[in-house]
């Protein structure tokens, strides 16, 4: 069940990082203004794979052509990885949070 269930996550990220990196690419008025919620639904992906244990190698191939994700990446994978559920989930929250505080400071 754990190789399906990230087999299933790498799928939702691989869609997510497309869906977001689109969007980043295309030309943007004087400030773009990112849209925070995507993307800490994108960092809580990212952890959630770091917390199922998906190896780093397979995530960074995912975004090769992203360096700002990759980022994302090795941040998540800095933190440590939990055994327990309840742990699992908290890494994934605070992770989300922190990325989104980051992202709706960058548009002010």
């Amino acid at each position: 069940m754990k190789l399906t269930a990230t087999s299933l996550a790498i799928a939702i990220l691989t869609m997510t990082a497309t869906s977001v990196s689109s969007q980043w690419m295309q030309p943007q008025p004087e400030k773009p203004q990112t849209d925070c919620n995507q993307l800490g639904q994108f960092a809580a992906e990212i952890m959630d794979n770091r917390q199922l244990g998906v190896d780093i190698g397979t995530i960074m191939g995912i975004f090769a052509a992203y360096p700002a994700f990759q980022t994302m990446v090795l941040a998540a994978y800095e933190q440590p990885q939990y055994a327990s559920e309840g742990r699992r989930a908290d890494a994934v929250q605070t992770f989300k949070n922190d990325v989104m505080l980051m992202c709706y400071k960058s548009n002010q």
